[in-house]
């Protein structure tokens, strides 16, 4: 089942988890004297950009890879008949 079918409530802790995680990295990111302890810098744009791409294209190339699997495996199993 693709993910885009399944309730968004589905999973409440993957939610709190992924919410954790990006207010931990902006923290990290965005104040200066964390900043300064993990030698990072405020990312631009661009980045941002790549970063919110960069899944996008991931989640795409795996649903295909499911679709083009689903499809040889079932053009094999009926050949086998």
């Amino acid at each position: 089942m693709p993910f885009w079918q399944l309730p968004l409530k589905a999973n409440r802790l993957l939610w709190i988890g992924l919410g954790t995680e990006l207010l931990l990295i902006a923290n990290i990111i965005y104040t200066p004297f964390l900043a300064a302890i993990f030698m990072v810098q405020p990312l631009t744009v661009h980045d941002w950009s790549l970063l919110t791409l960069c899944p996008i294209i991931m989640v795409l190339i795996e649903e295909l890879r499911r679709y083009l699997c689903q499809r040889l495996w079932s053009h094999s199993t009926n050949q086998n008949r």
